[in-house]
């Protein structure tokens, strides 16, 4: 998928964040999008892997929950018309099938409703797409280190828009660097947009062993397990369209599942020195073997 393509549907997504509470069409957030209707529809299925009308209304429903949860002044009738449903019937039936409980009941015991598979950001239930061309690998890693310093909120679905080339010159990606596994960022928990100012991101070295290094004071221990990896080429802008397919259509249909421990980029190229659509990432997702647990429970 070209760059220019890549910024039309950014804007779509964008669009959409940002319209949660009105009855958009798939007119209008194609025309936004500067795409036809039928060929934005075939774009925004194969690259988020649900449809248009899903994308839309999953984004309301996790909009509506968050407010129940965070707002307990606020009626349901206006979190309702503020994530974009029209009557109050409406919103309860649709949160109802997706969440398997009623608003009023989910407000009191948000426990009891049946959540996405993302611990990150669970109020966020997709529909997968039956394939997924993505290439994921998965390897057993020991126990690593992160050396890490904080950085907080995104900007158009950019992370570290000022930090990233800094990052890269402190660490200049140098082999000889004892115990260095690589640099890159980590997510405590999933930014909720494209424009999430409150997203926390670390980001730093990855050791195989705690070195004395001076970067920062900061260390977090990642466990050893197992570890979904797969590759992206091209600019850093659009690695969050990687990271949605690998967790909402390849997750949901392999034999595994997400365990608790930190998400990470690891940058493999220098932007210093390397044309942007030369640039290669590698995504790390934590997982263990789904099948595994059914036996041990």
């Amino acid at each position: 998928m070209s760059d220019v393509t890549r910024k039309k549907l950014e804007n779509a997504l964008l669009f959409i964040d940002e319209n949660l509470d009105k009855k958009l069409t798939s007119a209008q957030i194609a025309e936004h999008a500067n795409l036809s209707k039928f060929h934005f529809q075939r774009l925004f299925g194969a690259y988020m892997g649900e449809s248009l009308h899903q994308y839309v209304l999953h984004r309301q429903l996790e909009r509506s929950a968050q407010e129940l949860l965070s707002l307990p002044d606020k009626s349901i009738i206006e979190i309702a018309i503020d994530s974009g449903f029209e009557t109050h019937s409406a919103f309860s039936r649709a949160f109802r099938q997706h969440f398997n409980i009623c608003p009023s009941r989910f407000r009191v015991v948000p426990g009891l409703a049946k959540r996405g598979r993302d611990h990150t950001r669970p109020l966020l239930k997709t529909v997968p797409a039956p394939k997924s061309q993505l290439k994921v690998r998965i390897e057993n890693l020991p126990e690593m280190y992160f050396n890490y310093r904080a950085d907080k909120g995104t900007h158009n679905g950019t992370f570290l828009k000022e930090s990233q080339r800094s990052l890269t010159k402190d660490f200049s990606f140098l082999a000889t660097t004892p115990h260095l596994f690589g640099v890159g960022s980590a997510f405590p928990s999933s930014p909720q947009s494209l424009n999430d100012p409150f997203a926390d991101i670390f980001y730093g070295g990855f050791y195989l062993q705690m070195e004395n290094c001076g970067w920062s004071t900061d260390w977090r221990s990642i466990r050893s397990g197992l570890w979904a990896i797969c590759e992206y080429r091209g600019s850093y802008d659009y690695l969050y369209q990687t990271w949605s397919l690998i967790l909402r259509s390849w997750l949901p249909n392999s034999e595994y599942e997400l365990r608790e421990d930190l998400s990470f980029e690891r940058y493999l190229t220098s932007p210093e020195n390397t044309p942007k659509d030369e640039w290669l990432t590698e995504i790390y997702l934590p997982v263990k073997s789904a099948r595994s647990e059914q036996i041990d429970s």
